[in-house]
């Protein structure tokens, strides 16, 4: 007799048909602020973390661009997504020792929360990644050895805020069991974080910060109710911009303290799982790291961190930290339905709370109500690409105008990042700087802010740009001020004019390189790393085979 899929992956893979539902009916891409992903990424240094630019996303892009060689972009982003919500759910079913409603409750509790569509929408696909593997590196740390290393291996396929906060996860969890289980968790978070520390530690000019990202970037209110709800409710983005429709209405307010009661209920019942006191240590540890910036006393803490460690401005965005109070919620919840069908006459009030997570934010059907859609790229990024990659000279290509993100009428006027670093097979230039409301958060590339400086003038830019090592300049059409930057190219040459693009060569030649991280021992220790991984996998095979003899 087969067996009945896992409630948990039942539940994220609907939450999957739901949520991205215009990815199912269309072709194209989603590209909503940081998601952006291209036909055919570019194989570039960055990817391992030794660009000009701060490893956030190593080896998130490698993997993406790994997958890219193999399917069409368009698939590898379905699948990925699409994955992350699947695994997340079966992940957290997995957690609840009870029926099938209480584990779906539990996936349905920590998939469909107004911060997963929140990230969605800003973009944050490889957060979701680690979000996703924070079940399973929960239920790994109770066993340790080769299957927490792998866990922890797919929680660094994300983010690095998001390895991190697997590893606070399987470190608290797994210090229930003692200290030596503790330490050995705290050396697998280590090991995976590899890649992308190393180069960060290495990186010539260092891992700057700017003072104002930690309050800038710090949770803020997306309820009636305050910051403090926002994140017990599994939100509070810094951005309000992408918060769903209707997340910040009363209606839902009532449905969404029934769940935090249930959540905390169950979490009481469960108090003396090892599972259970492990997360609620990682949960509170998250919740003070989320509100940071928000206490004065942990706030001055934080930012000497942030000021004096080198890599810690990486994880200024402090709500990612609540995350593992979500999963201890999802837990709880799972639990106290499984008491209440056991204790019950009818199923009908468990499978009521169970769907109740989608009654509370039913925003995030079809694309977080159509934020996701997908469109197509015109064809100019092709032909522009084309027409650099047959360029023999050197030198770099600087996008302008002077922002980091774009609004282009061919993405329906949605905010995203500049694909052009991802498109073009040279080092590409880019505004690092981040416009959060009205303010400004610096960026960290010293090679951008020359270029910044040189743009930001009234005069030519060739000379200007040619001293910085600039040989193609790309003029995205439509943006504000593009047309002013391309009266200021004389003596460059046109090579490309389309519809969305514009092409032109700086006709002298290009001078100096950007300070990079040192390429061979990055490589060497990523391979250590893929190694120890490897070696983990295997023996994990091994003993499953040898309990199956």
């Amino acid at each position: 007799m087969r067996r009945p899929p896992p409630a948990g992956a039942l539940a994220g893979g609907a939450a999957a048909l739901l949520v991205l539902g215009p990815l199912w009916f269309a072709g194209g891409f989603a590209l909503s602020y940081d998601m952006v992903f291209v036909p055919h990424p570019i194989w570039r240094r960055d990817l391992v973390g030794v660009g000009s630019t701060v490893a956030r996303a190593v080896p998130s892009d490698l993997v993406v661009a790994a997958l890219s060689t193999l399917l069409p972009g368009e698939i590898v982003q379905r699948l990925i997504l699409a994955a992350v919500l699947v695994l997340a759910g079966w992940g957290a079913g997995r957690l609840v020792p009870g029926p099938r409603v209480a584990q779906f409750a539990a996936a349905a509790t920590y998939v469909w929360t107004a911060g997963v569509g929140e990230r969605l929408v800003l973009g944050q696909w490889a957060f979701l990644v680690s979000y996703a593997a924070l079940p399973w590196v929960a239920a790994a740390a109770l066993r340790g050895g080769p299957v927490l290393v792998l866990a922890m291996a797919g929680a660094a396929l994300g983010s690095p805020a998001g390895t991190l906060l697997a590893g606070l996860v399987a470190v608290s969890i797994a210090g229930t069991r003692g200290a030596r289980a503790a330490a050995a968790a705290l050396g697998a978070t280590a090991l995976v974080s590899i890649p992308w520390a190393l180069p960060s530690l290495l990186r010539p000019t260092g891992v700057p910060a700017d003072p104002a990202g930690l309050r800038l970037f710090a949770p803020a209110a997306d309820t009636p109710l305050g910051t403090a709800w926002s994140l017990l409710t599994h939100g509070g983005i810094w951005s309000s911009s992408v918060v769903p429709p209707g997340r910040n209405a009363w209606l839902p307010m009532p449905v969404l303290a029934v769940l935090l009661c249930v959540g905390v209920a169950g979490v009481w019942a469960q108090r003396r799982r090892p599972l259970v006191r492990g997360l609620v240590v990682a949960a509170v540890l998250g919740l003070v790291l989320a509100t940071a910036a928000l206490l004065p006393g942990v706030r001055s803490a934080y930012q000497a961190a942030v000021d004096h460690v080198q890599g810690a401005a990486l994880f200024r965005d402090g709500q990612r930290a609540a995350a593992p109070w979500t999963l201890l919620m999802a837990v709880g919840t799972g639990a106290a339905v499984s008491r209440l069908q056991r204790r019950a006459r009818t199923r009908a009030l468990a499978v009521l709370v169970a769907v109740a997570p989608v009654a509370a934010l039913p925003s995030l059907v079809w694309g977080v109500s159509g934020q996701l859609h997908p469109v197509s790229y015109p064809p100019d990024w092709a032909a522009v690409r084309e027409a650099v990659r047959s360029d023999p000279h050197p030198g770099a290509v600087v996008a302008l105008p002077w922002a980091l993100y774009r609004q282009p009428v061919w993405n329906s006027d949605r905010v995203v990042l500049d694909p052009a670093p991802r498109w073009l097979p040279r080092d590409v230039v880019v505004d690092g700087d981040v416009l959060v409301g009205q303010q400004i958060v610096r960026g960290e590339d010293p090679g951008a802010t020359a270029v910044g400086a040189v743009v930001s003038g009234n005069g030519p830019l060739v000379a200007g740009l040619e001293h910085a090592g600039i040989r193609w300049v790309l003029v995205e059409r439509g943006e504000p001020g593009a047309e002013q930057l391309t009266r200021r190219l004389t003596g460059a040459v046109r090579i490309y004019s389309g519809d969305a693009l514009e092409l032109w060569r700086v006709p002298g030649p290009a001078a100096g390189h950007p300070a990079e991280p040192p390429l061979v021992p990055v490589l060497a220790a990523d391979i250590a790393v893929a190694l120890s991984v490897a070696v983990a996998g295997v023996s994990l095979f091994r003993c499953a085979r040898r309990r199956n003899v």
